[in-house]
């Protein structure tokens, strides 16, 4: 499924701590909110904030930030502990999902520090198709073939950006050739030297 990997025995970083093992004790908040204000910063909050599977329901993580202040800097502290790229994933809490841009403060309830994930690789294939996103802007989903092919296939010289074993692959060497609009630089510049001396490709 879309959180296969994402079990309490998934690999962890520096921002995530095991899950505690009571349940029933509430997580407290394990990231520092900062707020400007009479030209010095105060300490907002400090603690853990508990990551749950949309489909299990299991704790996956508890996420530690620092100096923490929108949903964003939440979302890649996920990223760090779970592996999961950024934009697979759908944070919600209490059915609403949350934005990017919206402070931690008002986004998460303070006595229950807690948001739900989903992750969904749907959604930023029509992004990487729209050109919201690309290979060169995020680095998590060079190695991902169809969201390489999908950005490969909009734009050719997106193929500099795939990971070397995309750039080894006959396909995307093709639809790289293929979208590279006249002029500009041969994306065979960056290919495995394999697909280089490959007639198929290089004629």
């Amino acid at each position: 499924g879309g959180l296969d990997g994402l079990g309490e025995g998934g690999s962890t970083g520096s921002t995530a701590v095991p899950p505690s093992r009571d349940p029933g004790v509430p997580a407290r908040l394990d990231f520092v909110g900062w707020l400007e204000g009479k030209g010095h910063r105060l300490r907002l909050l400090e603690g853990r904030v508990r990551v749950v599977s949309a489909l299990s329901g299991e704790c996956v993580c508890q996420a530690a930030l620092e100096r923490a202040t929108h949903v964003a800097d939440l979302r890649r502290a996920i990223s760090e502990a779970l592996g999961t790229p950024t934009i697979f994933q759908r944070l919600f809490r209490d059915g609403v999902e949350l934005e990017d841009t919206s402070k931690l403060g008002r986004a998460l309830d303070m006595a229950r520090p807690e948001v739900t994930l989903i992750v969904d690789q749907t959604a930023p294939l029509e992004r990487v198709r729209a050109g919201d996103i690309d290979l060169e802007r995020e680095p998590h989903i060079r190695g991902h073939r169809g969201l390489a092919l999908a950005a490969i296939e909009r734009d050719g010289q997106q193929f500099a950006f795939a990971a070397p074993e995309l750039r080894a692959d006959h396909e995307l060497a093709l639809a790289a050739i293929e979208a590279t609009k006249p002029g500009s630089p041969s994306p065979l510049a960056h290919a495995g030297e394999q697909l280089r001396s490959d007639r198929d490709v290089v004629l």
